[in-house]
């Protein structure tokens, strides 16, 4: 099925609803494993939040809570008690307050390295 959008009389796009709703499942398939792995947080949230701008653009609203919820799923090992101590909060952080909180733990962790 196409869909094709129309502003004031113009055609601006015409968009395979099938294709785009394959391709978003593709790219939530291979980022369901994302992790932050080795990357900086920066780098991590970054990521997090392309695939959701991705999706937005697309139609697909993911809510904050998704976003935070996926945010600390990847985090990994290092970031366990950091993580545990969010989760039993009974309200979760917002997105952007989880940015903050994962910037300033990332750069104590980095003042706490013994060089």
């Amino acid at each position: 099925m196409a869909v094709t959008s129309d502003l004031g009389g113009q055609t601006t796009a015409t968009v395979d609803v099938c294709t785009v709703r394959a391709e978003i499942s593709d790219t939530v398939k291979d980022e369901t494993n994302l992790s932050k792995g080795s990357t900086s947080i920066m780098e991590y949230l970054g990521r997090l939040k392309g695939i959701a701008d991705q999706l937005g653009v697309a139609g697909y609203l993911v809510f904050d809570k998704e976003k935070v919820q996926q945010t600390l799923s990847g985090l990994g090992p290092d970031f366990y008690s950091f993580t545990t101590a969010l989760e039993v909060l009974p309200i979760l952080p917002t997105f952007n307050e989880l940015k903050g909180k994962l910037l300033q733990h990332e750069t104590t962790d980095r003042m706490n390295i013994p060089r």
